[in-house]
């Protein structure tokens, strides 16, 4: 269900590389009880769509457009 977000999580506090936007430990915490709550029942989760990582996908082309533009 969320093994993907533990998968993440470990890769990004070994791989080495600075990340752009790092979490805090106030917003890592709140992340991690979040994840908690969801595998401990899971009709907390919230399914999402293709449509859903379209938007998403076309949200961080246009953020990085804008970054590469100086906008």
């Amino acid at each position: 269900m969320v093994g993907w977000l533990d998968l993440f999580l470990g890769r990004a506090s070994v791989s080495g590389h600075r990340q752009e936007a790092e979490l805090d430990k106030g917003e890592m915490a709140e992340l991690l009880r979040r994840r908690d709550a969801v595998l401990a029942d899971s009709s907390l989760a919230q399914p999402v769509d293709d449509e859903y990582f379209a938007d998403l996908k076309q949200d961080m082309a246009d953020a990085r457009s804008r970054k590469a533009s100086g906008s």
